[in-house]
């Protein structure tokens, strides 16, 4: 007796392959993102630092009230800096320091009177795909739940489809099995 028939067989098919597709286009993302991040030491390139420090002239300083945010985001500009990635500041005894968006980072010493500027420049799409990759909110997380689904009935489904020995009851049983040990023992070993 045959567990499966022919019609559902070939039904399993199809959704397995349509399936397959969907998911390979957010699973390459997914891979993608994650493979950038585990990597960035040695993608350079996503993560470009650029540090300076430049001289604050005194009648840039002299007309400018700390407290206010139109007055630092002035400052920015004349900083060469883009007000509009202006996130928040804070003053203490000589010092403001300015934090923005991009890891924009600028400390102004007013003693001193010289702007220290860090900022970190990343590519905007490999940046998207790192945001992604840590789940940036529900969306997302509804998005990847509905991928996880989909995977599933794809492995389902495909332990299904191929009958007898190259199946789940013969050598395909037994590369699930070690697929499934090889994430466990990394597991144990790192613990």
């Amino acid at each position: 007796m045959k567990l499966l028939t022919p019609k559902t067989l070939k039904n399993l098919r199809l959704i397995h392959r349509y399936l397959s597709f969907l998911c390979s286009g957010i699973l390459m993302i997914y891979l993608l993102s994650g493979f950038l991040l585990n990597h960035q030491r040695e993608f350079k390139f996503m993560r470009q630092k650029v540090e300076k420090t430049v001289d604050v002239q005194p009648e840039i300083l002299a007309g400018v009230d700390f407290e206010r945010q139109d007055d630092i985001k002035a400052l920015m500009s004349e900083l060469s800096c883009d007000s509009s990635d202006y996130k928040k500041h804070r003053i203490s005894k000589d010092k403001v320091s300015i934090q923005g968006k991009n890891q924009l980072s600028i400390v102004i010493d007013l003693e001193k009177k010289t702007a220290e500027i860090k900022q970190i420049h990343r590519p905007p799409f490999l940046t998207a795909l790192n945001t992604l990759h840590r789940n940036p909110g529900k969306i997302w997380t509804y998005t990847s739940d509905i991928c996880l689904i989909l995977l599933i009935t794809v492995v389902i489904t495909g332990l299904l489809i191929v009958p007898g020995k190259k199946g789940i009851a013969g050598i395909g049983g037994v590369l699930l099995v070690i697929g499934i040990l090889i994430p466990l023992i990394i597991f144990f070993i790192l613990q």
